[in-house]
């Protein structure tokens, strides 16, 4: 995969992730045990989230972190 993903921010990727999974936001917080404010209130997401989104997709986590590489890793 050589696209390149314009995310700017931590929060930007996580949107990325969630609306490419076709799943709703409601439904990634129901899974990864948060509230849907807490999700959709996340400027700056907390840990617990970041953490969350990227095991529930298998988001390479320096891509989530630092926006570097690809969402997925090498595949």
């Amino acid at each position: 995969m050589n696209r390149k993903f314009y995310c700017y921010d931590i929060a930007a990727r996580i949107d990325f992730l969630i609306n490419n999974s076709g799943m709703t936001k409601k439904e990634v917080a129901e899974k990864i045990g948060i509230s849907r404010s807490a999700l959709y209130g996340a400027t700056v997401p907390s840990l617990r989230i970041v953490v969350g989104v990227g095991r529930l997709f298998g988001a390479d986590m320096n891509w989530l972190i630092n926006g570097k590489g690809t969402p997925y890793g090498k595949k």
